[in-house]
């Protein structure tokens, strides 16, 4: 709980939604220990079209952008759930696996009360290498910068 504690101190410290977005960027990958954690938003002031790579820790994702009309990523943005992918196969949520090395994913929506701002993703390099206690963890996370689920 000690890496909770430490994000939410930070997070309350924390003057402004883009460095809000970068600690939990942060905290995610180093409580998590994803093999890429990456951060994906819609450009100011828009909620459609494409989600553009803010930032990454870890692994390099190999799409700098993606269609919000993808199955899997619209499935996360419109119904506002945390999606997994637990193993690499043929799915609607294939593309929550931001390089081929990698082989079990979470993905979640950040959304305000103002709407829907992108879209964080974990992915781990072997399957089913994460468990609920991840997911939780990384809602706690989420809510801790101000972003409702």
């Amino acid at each position: 709980m000690h890496g909770i504690t430490e994000a939410g101190i930070a997070l309350a410290n924390t003057s402004s939604p883009a460095a809000a977005l970068k600690l939990l960027l942060h905290y995610c990958y180093s409580i998590l220990k994803p093999d890429l954690a990456a951060l994906y938003l819609f450009p100011v002031k828009k909620q459609s079209g494409s989600l553009k790579l803010d930032s990454f820790k870890g692994y390099e994702p190999e799409q700098k952008v993606l269609s919000a009309e993808e199955e899997g990523i619209r499935f996360i943005l419109d119904s506002r759930e945390s999606t997994c992918l637990l193993q690499k196969k043929e799915s609607p949520f294939s593309s929550l696996l931001l390089t081929p090395s990698m082989h079990s994913a979470i993905a979640a929506p950040l959304t305000t009360v103002s709407g829907r701002k992108g879209i964080l993703f974990l992915n781990y390099m072997h399957p089913y290498r994460f468990s609920f206690h991840h997911i939780e963890q990384m809602e706690n996370l989420i809510k801790l910068t101000g972003m409702e689920e």
